[in-house]
């Protein structure tokens, strides 16, 4: 009865976090673009045969609904869902509770991410609902789509077609509902994925990476500073900083160099200089382990307090509010601070990795 879409990379090509509406690919006489245009397509036809629409994805709802409602390309609109959860949390949790919503059972759900290690985190939490494995090839979504036979009816009546706005008319009758459907602990499947991350200093060898995810990043971004490899060099070779480098991999494979991180000390105090990374990998206590790294370099650096001051600009809210749950203290607006006599701590799902090790 309902189709729970992701976004990026999924109704659309691209992270539109990180690009805006502009620069993602659809439509536009491009053969991927025109695919992701095709998919929508084959969802909209669901729709005229009495099948809801519903969004989980990991984004910046804002941003994310001004591309639906005005990139020329799109084929579904916001009236087109009946109900949607953009947001940074667990999507298994962010799924139950659109069916708690629609008044629907998960096994009335069909989820569709590009993302094969969020699938598996929906298909372990919630086995109830059907996760088809979408193709890396674009080209292929709109097949696997119609090979579905769970949407099979035998008739269709005015009241299926417009069933998408009665669900968000008695959606809107609710009281919102505190809380999600019982779902097992993100900690415990976390604990299965074996997530690895191997920190790293900055090397001819990944300095051309490090330099392209500095200059890009913006959602999860700290500072949003921008340096040349030739600048971030120079910048680190100073005995008062320390710039590391993240590789993050999991059961699933290597997602490869995907964050950063540097500090810098003043007297006492250690400021955060650097914070950033893909969103890809963000919800996989990555985001702690980064933190835990920088924690340990400021002791070494001699400091008793850690500061990280949060720069915003119009695509980095998602940073500012990883700080205000991280365990820091904001001591003022956009200032985190702290104690370095406390140990700050390692998420138990992630090992960490330094040179040498294996």
């Amino acid at each position: 009865k309902v189709v729970i879409c992701d976004l990026d990379d999924t109704l659309w090509g691209g992270t539109v976090g990180e690009t805006g509406p502009d620069g993602l690919r659809l439509g536009g006489h491009d053969a991927v673009g025109e695919a992701f245009v095709d998919f929508q397509r084959e969802l909209k036809a669901l729709t005229r045969r009495g099948v809801l629409l519903a969004i989980v994805s990991k984004n910046t709802e804002s941003v994310a609904l001004e591309a639906i409602d005005h990139h020329p390309e799109m084929v579904l609109r916001r009236s087109d869902f009946a109900a949607w959860r953009i947001n940074w949390e667990d999507k298994a949790g962010n799924i139950a509770e659109v069916m708690q919503e629609l008044g629907l059972g998960l096994d009335a759900a069909v989820f569709l991410d590009d993302n094969p290690l969020e699938r598996e985190r929906v298909m372990h939490a919630l086995p109830q609902v059907l996760v088809p494995a979408l193709p890396p090839d674009r080209m292929m979504c709109v097949t696997v789509l119609r090979r579905l036979d769970c949407f099979d009816t035998a008739t269709v009546s005015n009241e299926d077609r417009d069933r998408a706005g009665l669900y968000r008319a008695e959606s809107e009758r609710r009281a919102a509902t505190a809380g999600a459907a019982d779902v097992e602990s993100l900690d415990d499947w976390l604990d299965s994925l074996d997530i690895t991350i191997r920190v790293e200093p900055v090397t001819a060898a990944n300095l051309e990476r490090t330099a392209q995810l500095f200059n890009k990043t913006n959602q999860m971004n700290l500072r949003t500073r921008r340096m040349t490899d030739r600048e971030l060099i120079a910048w680190a070779d100073d005995p008062r900083r320390r710039l590391w480098t993240f590789r993050v991999a999991d059961r699933f494979g290597d997602a490869g160099l995907t964050a950063i991180a540097s500090v810098e000390t003043d007297g006492d105090r250690a400021w955060v200089a650097d914070y950033l990374l893909s969103c890809r990998v963000m919800g996989r206590r990555v985001e702690e382990s980064v933190v835990y790294q920088l924690v340990q370099s400021a002791r070494e650096l001699g400091a008793d307090t850690l500061v990280a001051e949060f720069l915003p600009t119009r695509k980095n809210a998602p940073c500012l509010a990883f700080w205000r749950r991280s365990g820091f203290v904001e001591e003022a607006e956009h200032r985190f601070r702290w104690n370095l006599a406390e140990d700050y701590p390692a998420p138990r799902a992630v090992t960490l990795l330094g040179q040498g090790d294996s």
